[in-house]
C-alpha cells in the first residue's frame, strides 16, 4: 500500500476497533428492525378481514425498506476499501516516508469514524419509511438525523484540521532533513591538510623574494 510514491504500514488502533465495533452493531440493529418490519407486514395482511388495496400495496412495497439497509452496507464496504487501497501524494503537502504515515493514519481514522453518523443516518431513514409504510402519523422533523449531519462535518472538519496541521509541520522537518544531510556532505568531502604541501599563494611569495635575495647576496661579494 502507497501514498503517492511512498509506501506506508496498514495500522489498527484502539479508536479504530470502537468505530468498527459500534458500526457493526448499528448494522445488526438495522438489519433486525427491518426483518421485524417484514414480519409485521405480514402478520397485518394475514389476520386482516378484508384485503384492501392499502394492504395489498404494503405487501408489495415492503421490500423497499431494504434500500436503508443496502445503503448503508455500501457505504461501510467503500469506508473499508478506501482504508485498504493506495492514494495519490496530495498537492498542498509535501511528503516523506514518515509524513506519508501520518497522512494514512489521518485518512484512516476519519474514514473509520465519519461511519457511524452516516449508518445512524441510515437507522433514521428505515424508521421513517417503515413508519409511512404503515400509514402512521409521525413527525418527519428528526432531530438525530440533524445531529447525525453535524457530527459527520464536525468530524470531517476535524480531519482537514489535522492535515491542515499535517502540511504546516512537514516542510520544517524536511528542511532540518536537508541541513543535517548538507552538513554531513560538507565533512565528508573536506580536504586533509598535509605538512609538506604549501597553499599556492605561499609558493608564490616564496618565488618572488628569492631573486630579492640573491641580488643582496651578489653586492656583498662586491664590496
Amino acid at each position: 500500500m502507497k501514498i503517492g510514491r511512498y509506501p506506508v504500514k496498514k495500522t489498527y488502533s484502539i479508536p479504530r476497533a470502537i468505530a468498527d465495533a459500534a458500526s457493526a452493531l448499528i448494522l445488526f440493529v438495522l438489519v433486525r428492525t427491518t426483518l421485524s418490519f417484514f414480519d409485521e407486514c405480514s402478520t397485518i395482511y394475514s389476520y386482516a378481514a378484508v384485503h384492501s388495496s392499502e394492504l395489498d400495496a404494503l405487501q408489495k412495497n415492503k421490500y423497499l425498506a431494504l434500500i436503508p439497509v443496502v445503503l448503508a452496507l455500501a457505504a461501510t464496504v467503500l469506508t473499508v476499501i478506501f482504508v485498504l487501497v493506495s492514494h495519490k501524494e496530495p498537492k498542498n503537502i509535501t511528503l516523506d516516508k514518515k509524513t506519508a504515515q501520518r497522512y494514512y493514519v489521518i485518512l484512516a481514522d476519519a474514514a473509520t469514524i465519519i461511519r457511524i453518523p452516516v449508518l445512524l443516518a441510515f437507522v433514521e431513514i428505515s424508521y421513517y419509511m417503515q413508519q409511512a409504510m404503515l400509514m402512521r402519523e409521525v413527525s418527519y422533523f428528526s432531530i438525530q438525523f440533524i445531529c447525525d449531519i453535524l457530527i459527520a462535518l464536525i468530524i470531517w472538519r476535524f480531519t482537514l484540521h489535522r492535515l491542515n496541521g499535517l502540511a504546516k509541520r512537514a516542510p520544517a522537518e524536511n528542511t532540518a532533513e536537508n541541513v543535517v544531510k548538507v552538513k554531513a556532505v560538507g565533512r565528508g568531502n573536506a580536504p586533509e591538510k598535509t605538512t609538506g604541501e604549501l597553499s599556492p599563494d605561499k609558493s608564490e611569495s616564496t618565488e618572488a623574494a628569492s631573486p630579492e635575495k640573491t641580488e643582496n647576496t651578489e653586492e656583498t661579494e662586491g664590496e
